[in-house]
């Protein structure tokens, strides 16, 4: 079926200021591989309102920033599993729109002492590679997706992710040194890694987690990005997590029916391709 006739007038547009941003970042582009990328483009651009010379200047800086942090290498490197238990992160799905859906337990992630123990630098590097490897799983999934269509504004789908803050404690906002490090990591996503949400739903939140959120909320805010706040009880959040996610594809304490603990298969996109077989691959990614 082909496009209506304005969206085939967005479809030029969006493929013409695409190209144009293409053609004036040739040099870029050779700095960092992963960014040549039509979807990379794309999320730049509307992170900068579709201001050329904004996304240019943008890319620049995270061209620059990925090369100095050896960021794509760190997309097939293997993640610190051991750090699983004290920072559970998980990639748990996919939408039946083919939204990724990623859950965070944020409430039992003892950041504090996290930096007390790992220090600031292996802290950065961990969430540099979740955002790189979650870029990448991203964009793959987009790529299948829209293959064969004309890309619009509305052509990349960021990820669901749902933050559980039950726990969380007032603790982690005594640290100036944590909450400093919160707020640079927000940063250093929205700068180099924009746009890889689509819909943020925080829930048990309580009074302190809240005040977190005051801090952090303003630094990742974005026309592509709802987020959604919700208190303690349960039956709150859980009608508005479940109507946007099926609960095979959550675990438990996320209102879903998933039991693993961890998942030790990595997604054929984030294994490197010499080393590539279709038994160790997703068939999602």
């Amino acid at each position: 079926m082909g496009l209506s006739r304005n969206n085939s007038i967005e479809a030029n547009d969006t493929e013409a200021k695409i190209a144009e941003l293409r053609n004036l970042s040739q040099d870029i582009l050779l700095e960092s591989k992963e960014m040549n990328n039509d979807f990379v483009l794309l999320r730049f651009l509307r992170a900068c309102d579709w201001d050329i010379k904004k996304a240019k200047a943008m890319m620049s800086n995270a061209a620059k920033w990925r090369v100095e942090n050896d960021v794509d290498s760190l997309i097939y490197k293997e993640p610190p599993v051991h750090l699983l238990e004290k920072m559970p992160i998980y990639i748990d799905g996919f939408t039946n729109d083919g939204l990724l859906v990623a859950s965070v337990e944020a409430g039992k992630i003892d950041f504090r002492a996290l930096l007390n123990e790992l220090g600031k630098k292996q802290i950065v590097e961990v969430a540099t590679q979740s955002f790189a490897q979650a870029e990448k799983v991203l964009l793959d999934q987009n790529e299948k997706y829209f293959k064969n269509q004309r890309l619009t504004k509305e052509s990349f789908m960021g990820a669901i992710v749902i933050l559980d803050f039950k726990g969380f404690s007032y603790w982690q906002l005594q640290s100036l040194k944590c909450v400093q490090l919160s707020i640079e990591l927000c940063q250093m996503m929205v700068n180099y890694f924009p746009d890889l949400g689509s819909h943020l739903i925080c829930i048990n939140c309580n009074r302190v987690s809240r005040m977190f959120l005051k801090i952090v909320k303003p630094i990742v805010e974005s026309p592509s990005l709802k987020i959604e706040v919700f208190g303690e009880k349960q039956d709150e959040w859980s009608q508005v997590v479940l109507a946007n996610v099926q609960a095979d594809q959550l675990r438990v304490p996320f209102g879903g029916s998933k039991t693993e603990k961890f998942v030790f298969i990595t997604p054929e996109c984030l294994i490197p391709p010499h080393l590539r077989n279709s038994e160790s691959a997703v068939e999602t990614c």
